[in-house]
């Protein structure tokens, strides 16, 4: 994770977690809850990491860098190598589950496909890019320049 980055660019900003946070009622003794895409804003980023704050349910912390694996500028996703869980008045962190990698492999190509979508690019006219030998540098250039 670029974490200069970050801290330049993304101070205050509203994002969301990825895997999204867990939600108990009443604490993690609780019943789980259907998960909410909420949104989180991140604080002034330190040397110690990243505060940040759900905006509906006011559950805060302080993220260390070594909780994050990534963070999408574009669609503004903080992805965790840790799964969040809030419930009553705690905010707390557990493993991820064995299958999350595939599952956060598939969100980003799902994002990725939404966002070539909206700059007006087809399936069939990314595949034509990729099998004109392209690069995956000039590739990813070449849709996201667009």
């Amino acid at each position: 994770m670029n974490k200069r980055m970050l801290r330049e660019n993304n101070s205050w900003a509203l994002v969301r977690l990825y895997p999204i946070a867990k939600r108990f009622d009443g604490g993690n003794a609780g019943i789980e809850l259907p998960q909410i895409d909420d949104e989180w804003r991140i604080g002034a980023i330190t040397k110690k990491g990243i505060p940040i704050l759900n905006l509906r349910t006011h559950h805060g912390t302080l993220l260390t860098f070594d909780q994050v694996r990534n963070f999408d500028a574009i669609n503004c996703i903080l992805v965790l190598k840790e799964l969040a869980n809030i419930g009553g008045r705690d905010l707390w962190f557990t493993d991820l589950p064995s299958d999350t990698g595939s599952q956060s492999a598939r969100h980003t190509v799902a994002k990725f496909l939404m966002y070539a979508k909206s700059r007006g690019y087809t399936i069939d006219k990314l595949v034509d890019m990729l099998d004109s030998g392209m690069t995956v540098r000039q590739f990813c250039s070449a849709v996201f320049s667009n």
